[in-house]
């Protein structure tokens, strides 16, 4: 009865590890749509925001950009609850570009809410 209880659990072992492997397994390139990886472009305006790759040109109206966010290495712009464009903070030259960036998007948010702007609203 305790071997057929071990192999059982065995098994289930078995299954289990198949079952997380298939679930998480790595994302490779090759099996990703064109434009995902590589060089992504993003230009902002007092109109858009806009990102441009190699097959793709969007643009999003600033009464549809969710908020900007940053931590110690990104900066992080919401075009939906669960999408951001995620800009590596090394992209830029200097810290002052970062934050002068942060500060201008914070802003056309802001001015596309009707918001009045507020100094403490784009820290």
């Amino acid at each position: 009865m305790i071997v057929v209880g071990l192999i059982g659990w065995i098994s289930l072992y078995a299954l289990w590890r198949l079952f997380l492997r298939a679930r998480f397994s790595t994302v490779h390139p090759e099996k990703l749509p064109p434009g995902v990886l590589g060089n992504h472009t993003i230009e902002i305006s007092e109109k858009c925001l806009r990102e441009t790759t190699d097959v793709n040109d969007t643009a999003y109206a600033w009464e549809n950009i969710g908020a900007i966010e940053q931590d110690e290495q990104y900066l992080y712009i919401f075009v939906g609850m669960l999408c951001a464009y995620i800009i590596p903070k090394q992209a830029f030259t200097t810290i002052d570009e970062v934050q002068a960036f942060h500060h201008l998007v914070n802003t056309y948010i802001h001015k596309a809410r009707g918001k009045r702007y507020r100094a403490q609203d784009v820290v």
